[in-house]
């Protein structure tokens, strides 16, 4: 309380001064915040929001290669595309990874599967599945490149606060699991951990 309102026996409540930093941090959380809300009034009546199971295998591969076209190499680096597509190819990729890339690729995709529903909504309903499977109580390196690909659609959704919690998220687990010397079943599990540690550190510098 200031010395003022101390001799005048009035009531002193201070907050951040108006503008700035601070007043554009709340806006833009409003805005967010608003905007979630509508994304998921309308998702009550688009014509795909039937989509959170896995779609069909031709799909799930088709999209997994727009996602290489599109979003590895460029937001982050960390699979190795020959080895993963024939891990798609016999369902051996965790669901909970699939989810997050879908989310990332179907805004690309021409596929009728997608018909009727606008691009830049398609892959709510798979973020959203991608994240009922998340937990930090999963501590492996699945859950750290999972961090990393949400963090990506946070990214590209423009939810830049969500976006800095999934990488640190994944930053924090990857130092716990000690991701770059973590012992390995194959060259390509160790080639795919150091990846996504460097991933990591770009991100880290970026953000």
């Amino acid at each position: 309380m200031c010395e003022y309102c101390l001799s005048h026996g009035l009531q002193c409540l201070r907050g951040p001064p108006e503008g700035g930093y601070y007043a554009n941090r709340q806006a833009r959380l409003h805005e967010s915040i608003a905007t979630q809300q509508a994304l998921s009034l309308q998702a009550k009546t688009l014509p795909n929001q039937g989509h959170e199971d896995l779609p069909p295998a031709a799909l799930r591969r088709a999209l997994v290669e727009l996602y290489f076209d599109y979003i590895h190499d460029q937001f982050h680096s960390m699979y190795h595309k020959a080895s993963f597509m024939d891990d798609v190819t016999n369902d051996r990729v965790p669901h909970i990874v699939l989810y997050a890339i879908f989310a990332l690729a179907a805004r690309f995709s021409t596929d009728e599967f997608f018909d009727g529903t606008d691009p830049r909504e398609r892959g709510e309903v798979y973020r959203t599945s991608s994240e009922k499977l998340f937990s930090i109580r999963e501590l492996t390196p699945v859950t750290v490149q999972v961090c990393v690909l949400l963090g990506a659609y946070a990214a590209a959704s423009g939810e830049t606060d969500v976006e800095n919690l999934y990488y640190s998220m994944g930053g924090r687990l990857a130092l716990a699991l000690d991701l770059p010397n973590r012992p390995v079943t194959s060259l390509v599990e160790r080639e795919v951990n150091i990846r996504t540690w460097w991933t990591l550190c770009m991100v880290d510098v970026w953000s």
